[in-house]
C-alpha cells in the first residue's frame, strides 16, 4: 500500500525547497492547498489537509510558511549559502527548530523514493498571468506509485531543484495517491526586497540537531 504521508511530504517538501539554485529571482508567491477528493471513510478529515502556502525566495535563500491541523505551524527554511536546511514546528505548546545539512536533508526526504519519471504534454493554459505547460509524473516509492499533474511556466526560471527536468517553474500540482487527490496553485508571485531576517531562526525556538530531535522521540541513539 501506498505511504499516503510520505509521498505528500516529497511533494510539499519540494516546494519548499523552490530556492537551493536559484540566483536571480527575489519575491513572494502565494500557493493555495486543496483537497479535492478523499474516500468516504475521510471526508470529515477533509480540511485538516488544506492550507495556504506562502513562499518568500531571496536568491539562494527560500522560507515557506504552512499552517495546517495535520502540521501544526511549520516553516522550511532554505539555505544555499549555509548549505543547511531548518524546520520550525510549532506544535502542542513546544517550538522547535531542527538543523539538517544540505545533504542529510535531501537523503532523508527522498527515503522511500525509488524514482520519479517526467513526460510533456504540449497542453498549455496560463496560471497566476504566466503561460504554462502540462507535464504528467510518476512517483515511484518502495510502498506503491503516484501520480503528479504539474503546470510549468517557461518564462520563469526553473529554480526548484527537486524538479529540474522540468520546462519552467512549477507552479502548480496535482496529485493522487491512496484515493486522495490533493491540489496546489500558485495564486500570486510578486518580485520585491525581502528581508533577509525572514531566513533566521526566530527567537523563542529551541534548536537541535535532527539527531537529538530523533532521540527526543524514541528514535535511535
Amino acid at each position: 500500500m501506498i505511504n499516503t504521508i510520505r509521498i505528500f511530504t516529497i511533494v510539499i517538501l519540494s516546494i519548499c525547497q523552490l530556492a537551493l539554485n536559484a540566483q536571480s529571482f527575489e519575491g513572494h508567491l502565494t500557493m493555495k492547498m486543496e483537497v479535492l477528493d478523499v474516500p468516504a471513510e475521510m471526508e470529515s478529515m477533509k480540511a485538516m489537509f488544506e492550507s495556504t502556502i506562502q513562499i518568500y525566495i531571496k536568491n539562494e535563500q527560500s522560507r515557506s510558511e504552512m499552517t495546517n491541523a495535520l502540521t501544526g505551524n511549520m516553516i522550511v527554511i532554505s539555505d544555499g549559502k549555509k548549505n543547511e536546511v531548518t524546520m520550525l514546528m510549532d506544535m502542542m505548546g513546544e517550538k522547535t527548530a531542527v538543523v539538517y545539512g544540505m545533504e542529510e536533508y535531501k537523503a532523508q526526504k527522498e527515503q522511500g523514493t525509488n524514482d520519479i519519471q517526467t513526460k510533456k504534454t504540449g497542453i498549455t493554459k496560463v496560471i497566476a498571468g504566466h503561460t504554462c505547460e502540462k507535464v504528467l509524473a510518476t512517483i515511484k516509492t518502495t510502498d506503491g506509485s503516484a501520480e503528479m499533474e504539474v503546470w510549468c511556466a517557461k518564462d520563469i526560471q526553473n529554480v526548484n531543484a527537486e524538479m529540474a527536468d522540468y520546462p519552467g517553474m512549477p507552479l502548480e500540482y496535482t496529485i493522487m495517491a491512496e484515493g486522495i487527490k490533493m491540489h496546489f496553485i500558485t495564486t500570486e508571485i510578486t518580485e520585491k526586497k525581502v528581508d533577509e531576517n525572514l531566513f533566521t531562526i526566530p527567537a523563542g525556538y529551541t534548536k537541535k540537531t535532527s539527531k537529538e530531535f530523533e532521540q527526543g522521540f524514541g528514535g535511535k541513539h
